[in-house]
């Protein structure tokens, strides 16, 4: 085949063109059609590949040989008995991707293959006209479906099929998608269920996966659960296809005790875990209000498509009693969120479920009731309240159009969810226009009416009114990351310092959990965001105060690992820095402390002078009172700030040296030899202050010739510190501290001069 279309392209003669008319229409056709793909790959002039493109056109459209590839590949697999999986797997797979053959040669001429519903229609209608009946039939049809999906057709396969079963019976599709490949299950069965206009026409296509007797029931159940925990559908019937399906498999069971243990399967593997998410504390804080929305549509349509349906109807007895610690634990968990949509929603949905199962008592003054407001998303959650038999009623009541019809028959109208969104969608496009004709002719719409909000202020009265009054309150609200939710994390973020202060105790409890966001949870979006960086360092600092010890270990570990930003270890660094200033007595105090040990003989040399002529002495003002005495409270913790911290220093040194960062991890260094210094200012009186200055006069030798200008800065300030804040106790102990002599300051490794850290200084 090679051979003729290499001459009918040197020789394009009539006689030529008819035999590769020939030899398309009446040669074998899966053969034809693997030559023709492989001279596809293989290296060809153009002329020669869009020859071949033409042919294969005529394969598709004009000679329709896709029914003799079905017939010729079945005949095949029944020869090769051993491995006719494998080899139906590659038929299929040479099938689905003859579009990619050709776009390889075929990159700017449009051709058939490029329009992926024609060319997917083309094959789907194929299936009609094969006559052979047999499993490995069937088996080869999935395959061509599974791996047309896996091409990228799903929608345009989910489309045909939807559209073909309303002709057709449904028997051929339920046959042939038994045998979907398990990869591409997720991608054609997620595409019919969202696509699929009733439950009735899902069921008749997927009866065959809802027997437990299948060997594909499991696998199905695999993919629900992942279609309703993993994934996320914002618009189609996917869940109340899915549980109503479920239904009618339950109801067309053939003994009650098959019935019972499909209906007790589906309620463990796919009704529980949507109540007990639901309910989930940890759920409610972290996911997004469109995640919590569509998980309620699921729990509500487990209780209203399937669960009340199966009581009622087939005599099933499914308790609800072990259902209402989930639910009251979900109300709680919603009622204490600081988002309004989630305590709205939680109270919607507790009304309802307590009302459908019958909990509430007989007065009507004591039935669960809220006072909320009602909220634009609520549109997405109402329409599931109701059952698809009486929305279908309603919907022809409105509308005069189709008889009303039970949910067991097979045919019935389409879904009057998808019309209730139609008309809210509506209702919005409506708005939207009168709101134009508003204008005059001469204005601007785009001017005058920016679609855009914007973004909260700190001084808005939105976040005013949103202001926290508990601190695991305020917690969960920074937590919050949606743009909706700015109000709320910012009001949180502004009050977090004021509440840590005013709770103590508390604070000290959730230190860690505090100190974990203020680190690595982004700052919420607003306009004004030097007051939103300083609301959180202050809160950091706060919490470093309450609970100095909790948060100095957390802190140091957290600035010793790699993988951190340098704003978030400046961050870091600058936050211990004012823990440790706070907890001394604040800058004054420090400020002031490195006069008091060096002029501490002096004033008490005064003081006797005084006492001396104390009666000579006529006093004309105010007697001076004596200077308060400020306790530290720093000291007991200093070395769980200094020595964690020292241990960042040599890996800091080595980056800081050399390197395409070198620069920032220099930056780094200076910042965190400075915090050393000012921690060890505010150690005084600690046990450990001796030690402290022995480690920093011990970095001398290590960063005295730093390349870094500020490096070496950085050094100066922290000998001058440990030189002008060192009591005098510890200078008379241990004076070898500044006297002591070094090698190391030498000018050179030549010299053997050597000199003292007072003469280098």
């Amino acid at each position: 085949m090679g051979h003729t279309f290499k001459i009918v392209n040197e020789l394009p003669t009539t006689e030529m063109l008819s035999l590769c008319r020939f030899l398309t229409e009446f040669s074998k056709g899966d053969i034809w059609l693997e030559s023709a793909c492989n001279l596809l790959s293989s290296n060809i002039v153009s002329t020669e590949a869009h020859l071949l493109v033409v042919e294969l056109e005529k394969f598709f459209s004009e000679f329709n040989r896709v029914p003799d590839f079905i017939s010729a590949c079945i005949d095949d697999s029944e020869i090769i008995s051993g491995s006719s999986q494998l080899f139906l797997e590659s038929r299929a797979r040479l099938l689905a991707n003859v579009p990619h053959y050709v776009a390889n040669v075929e990159r700017e001429n449009p051709s058939h293959f490029t329009v992926g519903s024609h060319f997917v229609k083309n094959i789907l209608s194929a299936f009609e006209r094969v006559s052979n009946t047999s499993q490995n039939t069937y088996q080869l049809l999935g395959l061509i479906v599974s791996h047309l999906c896996l091409a990228g057709y799903s929608k345009y396969v989910s489309d045909f099929i939807v559209e073909q079963e309303q002709h057709y019976s449904a028997d051929i599709w339920s046959k042939l998608l038994i045998h979907t490949n398990t990869k591409s299950m997720e991608i054609c069965l997620a595409s019919l269920a969202k696509e699929c206009p009733t439950p009735q026409k899902y069921y008749a296509l997927l009866s065959r996966f809802l027997e437990m007797s299948s060997p594909t029931f499991d696998s199905y159940m695999r993919l629900c659960r992942r279609l309703f925990y993993i994934r996320q559908f914002k618009s189609g019937n996917t869940v109340r296809n899915i549980f109503n399906s479920f239904f009618m498999a339950v109801s067309k069971c053939e003994t009650l005790e098959k019935s019972t243990c499909l209906a007790t399967r589906v309620d463990e593997d796919l009704g529980l875990p949507a109540l007990r998410v639901w309910s989930d504390i940890n759920s409610i804080q972290t996911a997004s209000l469109e995640r919590r929305i569509y998980l309620s549509q699921i729990l509500i349509s487990w209780i209203i498509d399937f669960r009340d349906p199966v009581r009622a109807n087939l005599s099933i007895n499914l308790s609800n009693d072990h259902l209402l610690p989930d639910v009251l634990n979900g109300i709680s968990n919603h009622l204490g969120s600081p988002r309004i949509e989630i305590r709205t929603l939680g109270m919607v949905i507790g009304e309802w479920i307590v009302k459908i199962f019958d909990w509430s008592p007989g007065d009507e003054n004591q039935k669960l009731k809220f006072d909320y407001e009602e909220l634009n998303f609520l549109s997405h959650i109402r329409p599931y309240f109701v059952p698809l038999d009486e929305a279908v009623d309603a919907e022809s009541g409105d509308h005069n159009s189709f008889p009303i019809q039970t949910p067991s028959s097979v045919e019935s109208p389409k879904i009057s969810l998808n019309s209730l969104e139609c008309k809210i969608k509506n209702e919005n496009c409506e708005t939207a226009k009168q709101a134009l004709h508003k204008l005059d002719s001469d204005d601007d719409p785009d001017s005058d009416n920016d679609s855009l909000t914007p973004l909260p202020s700190i001084s808005s009265s939105n976040c005013y009114n949103k202001t926290p009054f508990y601190l695991r309150e305020c917690l969960d609200g920074m937590l919050l990351s949606k743009v909706e939710d700015n109000p709320v994390n910012i009001a949180c973020t502004m009050s977090a310092e004021k509440l840590i202060y005013a709770h103590p105790e508390a604070a000290q409890e959730l230190a860690l959990e505090f100190a974990r966001v203020l680190v690595h949870i982004e700052p919420p979006v607003t306009p004004d965001p030097e007051q939103i960086a300083r609301a959180r360092h202050n809160a950091l600092v706060a919490i470093g105060v309450v609970a100095p010890k909790k948060c100095a270990r957390y802190l140091t570990s957290e600035f010793c690992q790699s993988g951190y930003s340098i704003g978030q270890r400046m961050n870091i660094i600058s936050s211990l820095t004012d823990i440790a200033c706070k907890l001394y007595g604040g800058k004054d105090a420090l400020l002031s402390q490195r006069f008091s040990s060096n002029h501490q003989i002096a004033n008490n040399d005064a003081v006797t002078a005084n006492n001396d002529h104390k009666g000579k002495t006529r006093r004309f003002c105010k007697k001076r009172p004596p200077s308060s005495y400020i306790i530290n409270k720093f000291a007991p913790f200093a070395g769980e700030f200094f020595f964690p911290l020292l241990k960042s220093i040599p890996q800091l040194s080595l980056s800081s040296a050399k390197g395409p960062f070198a620069h920032q991890d220099a930056s780094l260094l200076a910042s965190l030899l400075a915090s050393l210094g000012t921690i060890y200012a505010c150690s005084s009186p600690s046990s450990v202050q001796a030690r402290m200055a022995d480690e920093l006069i011990n970095l001398i030798p290590l960063f005295h010739r730093h390349p870094e200008p500020a490096v070496r800065r950085a050094l100066h300030i922290v000998v001058g510190t440990v030189i002008t804040t060192t009591p005098l106790e510890i200078l008379s102990s241990k004076p070898e501290l500044i006297f002591r002599k070094s090698i190391f300051l030498s000018g050179s490794k030549k010299s053997s001069v050597e000199s003292t850290i007072s003469s280098w200084l």
